[in-house]
């Protein structure tokens, strides 16, 4: 080879290295610069009907669909579902911007929980979003320091890092709105608790300005395990919150008696919170009405009304810390008699 030749051959070597170098350049600084997982979403976000989040093995954790006024889930017989979260993850999808391309191998997507949700280990969650002219789907893996997602678009083989933090609950439950009620103990008036056998616990308080709440009756023999024992029952409904729930129609099937704890407040809102034992398990259900005191109040009927339509056609099973604070009994606040 001569010198001319050789050196020729070192040009264009030399050119086919700096093409290579621009063009690996060139696609960096399309991914760096934050080109979007999924372009065409945020512009359609309105149309999306419905949603399915499916686990491993192919199981469908939960269905969200949208109705005319309202989200709902349906594994859990059509209850509302949390738009907050709903939105936010909708938003977090839409703005996901990409941040480098991972492995386009099966044998790797498991390191970053982007493997086929059909496989019975599989550690990530596929969503489904469907829209009046396409279904999106993606496979959501691990998250990356809090701030960034590894997923991959169902049916395509790349693998992606993607900005924000994307994660999809794996409990049906997780998607509901799960706060119930929300009044202040300064507001309750008296509480009462009537169980099955008859037995009743009544506790009062004289006013918001003056907090805490007397027991009543209690046995000439008995003294309160402290001074404020049955402060606890009367912020029984402070912030209720559950962890499952059902349709009522499936609980009013049963003969079970419920323990009623009823609440009144000082403005004459009344709250019934009726709790049925079965097994291990207790579900409550609400209803709200009016007493004597707010005959002519119009905001405590719509109140009521209001707790009403959302509450009343439902079971809810609560921590235990509160559904035990709603079946009190008057041993529960004394200190235990001593044997002589």
């Amino acid at each position: 080879m001569n010198r001319k030749t050789l050196l020729a051959l070192v040009v264009v070597t030399a050119a086919l290295i700096l093409i290579a170098v621009s063009v690996s350049t060139s696609r960096q600084k399309t991914i760096a610069g934050g080109a979007r997982l999924l372009p065409d979403l945020k512009a359609s976000l309105n149309e999306i009907s419905r949603i399915s989040i499916v686990g491993k093995g192919g199981v469908t954790i939960a269905t969200l669909e949208r109705g005319d006024t309202r989200w709902t889930l349906t594994e859990r017989d059509g209850y509302p579902v949390d738009l907050g979260k709903l939105r936010q993850i909708l938003i977090s999808l839409a703005d996901a911007e990409v941040i480098e391309e991972k492995t386009s191998i099966p044998e790797y997507y498991d390191r970053l929980g982007v493997e086929d949700v059909a496989l019975d280990n599989a550690t990530g969650h596929r969503i489904d979003l469907y829209g009046a002219a396409q279904t999106i789907s993606v496979i959501v893996g691990n998250t990356n320091n809090g701030n960034s997602t590894y997923v991959r678009r169902a049916g395509e083989a790349a693998s992606w890092l993607v900005s924000g933090a994307i994660e999809l609950d794996d409990d049906p439950v997780g998607w509901l709105a799960r706060d119930l009620i929300e009044i202040p103990s300064t507001r309750i008036a008296t509480v009462t608790i009537t169980h099955p056998d008859g037995e009743v616990l009544r506790l009062r308080q004289q006013s918001a300005e003056q907090p805490g709440f007397e027991v009543l009756d209690i046995p000439k023999d008995r003294v309160l395990s402290y001074e404020n024992a049955g402060d606890s029952i009367g912020r029984a409904l402070a912030s209720l919150t559950f962890d499952d729930v059902t349709a009522a129609a499936d609980l009013e099937s049963n003969d079970i008696q419920p323990v009623v704890a009823r609440f009144g407040t000082f403005d004459g809102l009344v709250i019934e919170a009726r709790s049925y034992h079965s097994d291990d398990t207790v579900q409550v259900r609400f209803s709200a009405f009016t007493g004597d005191s707010a005959a002519d109040n119009d905001a405590v009927s719509e109140e009521a009304e209001a707790i009403n339509t959302r509450l009343g056609s439902w079971a809810y099973t609560l921590p235990e810390y509160q559904s035990d604070l709603l079946v009190s009994r008057m041993d529960d606040l004394l200190l235990p008699t001593i044997d002589k």
